[in-house]
């Protein structure tokens, strides 16, 4: 039998959690109903010798909801190694190459998310457009741009949503197509 991989792992984790949390906010208006008074349920009898345990019960379903999510979201940052890439992973991609000058508000954003993302990318290749004036005819007021694996997927500003929808589609090993790839011309 196969074992599950990490994504399904957290996939578990965060399905989990979030059940957890619902039942606090049910167990949450149950205890409200019960305490105002409201009987729109007829509970059973239980619920009213456990009075004293509806809050730690509440709260406990809330603390490891939260315990949950968030063990879901710190366990899926990766683990780098000394180079600064993911254990025992390649990069996603073949290519990068960032177009920009000096002097330029959008590329510096663009660089610190890019630098985001570099567990899964491979070394940046950057191509200041200044010194050819083919490359300032075709980029100048587009700069910066970023062409990954040969095809310029982003001009401007970077999206960090089809950024993230590109990594992921390759993580993923589906061929999905530039659309669905965060392709920006």
């Amino acid at each position: 039998m196969n074992e599950p991989d990490e994504d399904q792992i957290q996939e578990i984790r965060k399905r989990i959690g979030s059940g957890l949390m619902w039942s606090g906010g049910i167990v949450a208006a149950l205890i409200a109903m019960d305490r105002s008074g409201l009987s729109l349920l007829a509970m059973p009898a239980f619920w009213y010798r456990s009075r004293s345990l509806h809050l730690l019960i509440c709260i406990s379903l809330f603390v490891v909801g939260i315990i949950l999510l968030r063990h879901q979201t710190s366990t899926s940052s990766v683990t780098e190694t000394a180079s600064g890439r993911p254990n025992s992973k390649q990069p996603l991609f073949d290519s990068v190459r960032f177009f920009s000058r000096a002097d330029c508000q959008l590329c510096d954003e663009a660089m610190d998310l890019l630098e985001e993302y570099s567990c899964w990318l491979p070394q940046i290749e950057f191509v200041n457009i200044a010194n050819s004036p083919l490359m300032e005819e075709q980029h100048g007021e587009s700069i910066p741009v970023v062409e990954i694996d040969g095809q310029i997927r982003f001009r401007g500003r970077i999206d960090r949503v089809l950024l993230q929808r590109l990594i992921d589609g390759r993580r993923l090993g589906r061929g999905a197509d530039d659309s669905e790839q965060g392709h920006v011309s």
